[in-house]
């Protein structure tokens, strides 16, 4: 049980870091956009 907990956490805090990553990525790009309008 305890091991399965860690994974469940440890697969959820790398997806974590892969949404941020992709939105440090992609900020920049609609950030000039939304301003715009």
């Amino acid at each position: 049980m305890l091991v399965d907990f860690t994974s469940t956490i440890l697969s959820v805090l790398s997806d974590g870091a892969l949404v941020a990553v992709a939105v440090t990525l992609v900020w920049p790009i609609f950030k000039p956009a939304s301003k715009d309008q």
